[in-house]
């Protein structure tokens, strides 16, 4: 009586064994897609998801993106020596990987450019110069210049105006991208902060703060580029994406989120 339900087992545990063969299953062997490695700062990873499913529909392949503050990704991009893109939110993180030989093709996708940032409505009737950064009556959220490159932008802004120290003293806390000092803004940490233009253009953002521009020759505009790593093991691949990024369809997107010229 015992060897019968064991019997049964036995079948049971040889059908499931069988059926895991992929000699006689050809489709669990599928043949793996070639996969692209993005390493985003973290304002632009809309439009970058938007490219990505176009490049995933149009060439049968795979698109990663790892984002975060530039001044981190940044790091990862030369301790990992693994992925094929660089998006950073600032230029001068692309030098740096070019001098070293860690970059090789540049394309210019868009532009880049801080402003003053208060809550919906400027309640507080904050002025768009530099200086209300540096007024006790306020509080001031801005970015870490080691994590992200609105931070790194913001120290060159504020020492070029001889206001570094004196803003500083001023400073609630910092943040580590420019999504943190979106949220300083959103959850009304902050009546003032200084981020990139292009947080405006956010869903999440267009109705509970606004941008106070500041003139080009305190907030710069800078090319929005993107560069392929030299390590690259889908170069071919990765030259396509950068094509979509600079074509006309990759501008019209990157122009929807504002990081167009006069945008």
């Amino acid at each position: 009586m015992m060897r019968y339900p064991l019997t049964l087992l036995l079948c049971a545990l040889l059908v499931v064994v069988s059926g895991c063969d992929p000699r006689e299953h050809p489709d669990v062997r599928r043949e793996q897609k070639d996969e692209l490695l993005i390493y985003s700062g973290m304002t632009m990873i809309k439009p970058l998801l938007e490219l990505a499913k176009i490049m995933e529909s149009e060439h049968d392949c795979v698109v990663r993106v790892t984002y975060g503050g530039t001044g981190h990704i940044a790091k990862s991009v030369r301790v990992n020596q693994i992925g094929d893109i660089f998006f950073p939110g600032e230029n001068s993180y692309i030098h740096a990987l070019q001098n070293d030989g860690l970059a090789t093709d540049v394309v210019t996708v868009g532009v880049n450019q801080a402003a003053l940032y208060v809550q919906r409505g400027n309640p507080l009737h904050i002025s768009a110069s530099l200086q209300e950064l540096a007024e006790p009556g306020y509080h001031v959220v801005l970015g870490n210049e080691l994590s992200g490159a609105i931070g790194r932008e913001t120290k060159i802004m504020l020492s070029d105006a001889g206001l570094y120290d004196d803003v500083i003293e001023n400073v609630l806390y910092m943040a580590t991208d420019s999504k943190g000092l979106a949220q300083a803004i959103r959850h009304q940490d902050a009546d003032l902060v200084i981020n990139w233009k292009a947080v405006a253009f956010l869903p999440e953002n267009k109705y509970v703060m606004e941008a106070l521009e500041l003139p080009e020759t305190v907030a710069p505009k800078h090319p929005l580029q993107m560069a392929l790593l030299s390590y690259s093991q889908h170069a071919a691949l990765a030259r396509a994406f950068l094509e979509l990024a600079r074509s006309e369809r990759g501008q019209t997107i990157f122009r929807d989120y504002g990081f167009a010229d006069g945008s």
